[in-house]
């Protein structure tokens, strides 16, 4: 055991001088022109919960600060939970408020607006491509809502949809009537949840 704790203590070593070259270093340059309007805009529906179907759940209950704007689950608890990052469990939840845990983890979405990122998730299923008419690669296809402009505006319409994630269960709200119909733009459209 000692010859692999040893390895280890080597290769901390030798990464961290890495850690602090001007290559690793993100600077302003990397990111798109500041709009303060749009950050702000950002900012605040990341921590409201009127973006999900039953207004109990927001961007920042599972993409927490707390673990890197991820989650630190392997499966998110989405709606229905209770808590929030790596808190965020089932625990003392009645069984049918969790009808299915999310199927993939909540990635963190922490500067990947920068430049170098042109593709989302392990398999890419969100990936910049001009030949689109959206101009991006995503399971939305062309039914995207207009305006979207970048990777994260793209990604971010996803979990909105999603049961298991913010919109709920069909027949809770009209914002789940709509994703359970896959219409991603009836969806998005209203925060208030009606659509």
């Amino acid at each position: 055991m000692r010859p692999i704790l040893h390895f280890f203590t080597l290769l901390l070593s030798l990464s961290f001088p890495l850690l602090g070259s001007a290559q690793y270093q993100v600077t302003d340059d990397m990111f798109p022109p500041s709009d303060p309007a749009k950050e702000e805009l950002g900012k605040l529906l990341f921590f409201d919960k009127i973006l999900s179907g039953n207004q109990n759940i927001s961007c920042a209950t599972c993409h927490h600060a707390f673990a890197a704007t991820g989650d630190g689950l392997s499966l998110p608890v989405g709606t229905g939970g209770i808590g929030f990052g790596v808190a965020r469990s089932i625990e003392g939840q009645i069984d049918s408020q969790i009808l299915e845990r999310v199927p993939r983890n909540a990635p963190p979405v922490f500067n990947k607006g920068a430049s170098f990122f042109t593709a989302l998730f392990h398999d890419g299923r969100v990936a910049i491509d001009p030949a689109q008419p959206s101009g991006f690669l995503n399971p939305a296809g062309d039914n995207l809502p207009d305006g979207l402009d970048n990777l994260l505006a793209v990604q971010a319409m996803f979990p909105v949809q999603s049961a298991a994630e913010m919109a709920g269960q069909a027949g809770e709200n009209p914002v789940a009537d709509a994703a359970a119909q896959g219409n991603l733009a009836a969806a998005s459209r209203s925060p208030a949840g009606k659509c």
